[in-house]
């Protein structure tokens, strides 16, 4: 089995909404990057139903997860319990080090420093996402192994396998509980700038560097 993750970028226009319209944009968008997932491993979804507390419950054997901040949206649909986070990296307080972890977690992720926050971060939400507990469960969701791309936690008696992208200044974290193959369907990049530089334009004729 293979998870498809697939992650697409916010369309500029929906970055500056703020309140309720921007969260349900963006809702929207990682819903749509969730029925990309599904289409690519073979497991169509007709309904995307959630609990009341936002739980996604789900549909004809097929589980679903999704995240999304103000650039980017995540999906992913499997046939086995997933669940999946998205964060910019970004510096953070002492104090949130001491909430996630635990001083051997951030020797085993090489110290404490940004990346390693977000690899521990992304790592446990997406365990939690895949359990249906939510935060609450934080300090239950343990660090057992740490490698280059992929974390073991271990939530309860189950060992959950996290398969972990850093891209563009964030992290995209899949958690399940048996190791699968995961292909990242990831935005491609924008294109280079073809506006010419400050050299070229002032070699250009005086009459052609107006419109």
């Amino acid at each position: 089995m293979t998870h498809y993750v697939v992650i697409l970028p916010v369309p500029p226009g929906a970055v500056n909404r703020f309140g309720r319209g921007q969260h349900r944009q963006l809702q929207d968008l990682a819903r749509q990057a969730v029925r990309r997932s599904a289409r690519r491993a073979g497991h169509p979804l007709e309904r995307l139903d959630q609990e009341p507390g936002g739980r996604p419950l789900p549909w004809n054997g097929v589980h679903w997860s999704l995240s999304h901040k103000t650039r980017y949206v995540a999906g992913i649909a499997a046939p086995v319990p997933v669940g999946i986070d998205l964060e910019r990296v970004r510096p953070m307080s002492e104090a949130m080090y001491c909430r996630v972890g635990r001083p051997e977690d951030w020797r085993r992720l090489g110290g404490m420093s940004p990346a390693a926050f977000f690899r521990l971060w992304t790592a446990k939400e997406a365990v939690l996402k895949a359990v249906g507990v939510g935060l609450r469960d934080l300090d239950r969701c343990r660090l057992a192994e740490a490698g280059a791309h992929r974390l073991v936690l271990i939530h309860g008696a189950t060992r959950w396998q996290v398969e972990q992208l850093a891209f563009r200044h964030h992290l995209a974290a899949v958690a399940a509980v048996a190791a699968c193959p995961v292909i990242w369907d990831l935005p491609a990049p924008a294109p280079p700038c073809q506006c010419p530089s400050p050299a070229a334009e002032s070699q250009a004729p005086a009459g052609r560097r107006g419109p």
